[in-house]
């Protein structure tokens, strides 16, 4: 090999390396954004763990917290667990969530629901799998728009998917941090009246608009 062939290896091994660890190094830089991003601490008034998801892909980082902390609404996409759940369309049709593979273990993907038949023969579960890209900021990047008029100015972000409630895990979720990606401005009870402290919404899980088509 002659020494030009090598040093080009020797700059192409390198260049990869940079990569894959710069992609090693994404949930760090993610998480550390989300660390720093809070005001302060507050003290916990209860000992119920909070599951977090931030946006940096199509897949999901979970963070689990411990504490209750202040947050800004600006930032990376962010959404929380909701535990306040009724307020649904039929079927959950149009309702925010998360989910992934019981089998595999597989990463936590973003969602809205296109219906929930658990009565059927075949119980089926129908989401809308968001499969879009991410703008600079932190968020999907159909979400950047000022207004989103129609669901098909944006189906092309969406996969829609069938599956059986046995296989998966869902999680229905309020966003609250980033640009909304469903049309829909923060509700201030996002935020606790006493403390300032984010939270699940009070009225139930996230509704996308404009809504998906309806499978009925």
């Amino acid at each position: 090999m002659t020494s030009l062939k090598f040093l080009i290896l020797v700059q192409s091994i390198s260049i990869l390396a940079e990569k894959f660890q710069s992609l090693l190094l994404l949930p760090q830089i993610l998480m550390a954004s989300f660390q720093t991003s809070f005001n302060k601490h507050i003290e916990n008034t209860h000992k119920r763990m909070q599951e977090g998801f931030l946006i940096k892909s199509s897949s999901l980082l979970t963070i689990s917290l411990k504490k209750r902390f202040q947050l800004d609404f600006d930032g990376l996409a962010t959404f929380v667990k909701s535990s306040h759940l009724f307020k649904f369309e039929q079927c959950a049709h149009g309702s925010v969530v998360v989910f992934r593979f019981w089998s595999t273990g597989s990463p936590w993907k973003l969602a809205v629901i296109s219906r929930i038949f658990t009565m059927n023969d075949l119980p089926v579960v129908g989401l809308f799998n968001w499969t879009g890209t991410v703008a600079s900021i932190g968020v999907p990047k159909f979400a950047v728009r000022n207004t989103i008029n129609a669901w098909s100015k944006i189906s092309g972000n969406f996969t829609l998917h069938g599956f059986h409630p046995k296989d998966i895990e869902l999680l229905f979720v309020n966003q609250i941090r980033g640009i909304p990606i469903g049309n829909c401005h923060f509700c201030p009870t996002t935020r606790n009246v006493k403390d300032r402290g984010f939270q699940c919404l009070s009225l139930g899980p996230d509704a996308f608009k404009p809504k998906p088509p309806s499978p009925f």
